[in-house]
């Protein structure tokens, strides 16, 4: 039996309990059909996003946000070793609960910034990894008296 493109399939997933509450919750005050409405639009969302970033290319400029439970503070440590060559600064605070937060700024080619935040995604002990990619453009030289023919 050929499935359809278009055809809806059912599958499982496994969420936390405070997770799903959300989703509950979000599919209940922003008029959504139900959680896996919520769940689509959710998916739908990372995909677009994973696809804007895959898109650039070339030298880039980022900022890298970690949002992490402390006793990550080595692992993600040990990630930005394993990319300094694209980490031009860090500011690092502690938060409430026992929460780091990392803001990172990055130089270099796009792929290897997204290569950096794809290394701490799925990270048990990691919260939140938010990429900014600024594509680095070529400064054209702009007249003044002294370069003016």
């Amino acid at each position: 039996m050929r499935s359809r493109p278009n055809k809806t399939r059912t599958i499982s997933i496994s969420l936390p309990q405070r997770l799903l509450e959300d989703v509950e919750q979000c599919a209940e005050t922003d008029g959504f059909r139900g959680r896996s409405e919520v769940v689509r639009a959710g998916i739908d969302l990372l995909l677009q996003k994973r696809n804007k970033e895959n898109d650039h290319t070339g030298q880039s400029s980022g900022t890298l946000t970690v949002l992490f439970d402390e006793s990550a503070t080595g692992e993600i440590a040990a990630a930005r070793h394993d990319h300094q060559d694209i980490v031009t600064s860090l500011l690092h605070s502690h938060t409430t609960n026992g929460r780091c937060i990392e803001a990172i700024l990055l130089e270099g080619e796009a792929s290897q910034l997204t290569a950096l935040a794809n290394s701490l995604r799925g990270h048990p002990l990691v919260d939140l990894v938010e990429l900014v990619l600024v594509p680095n453009k070529e400064k054209t030289q702009q007249a003044t008296p002294a370069n003016q023919g």
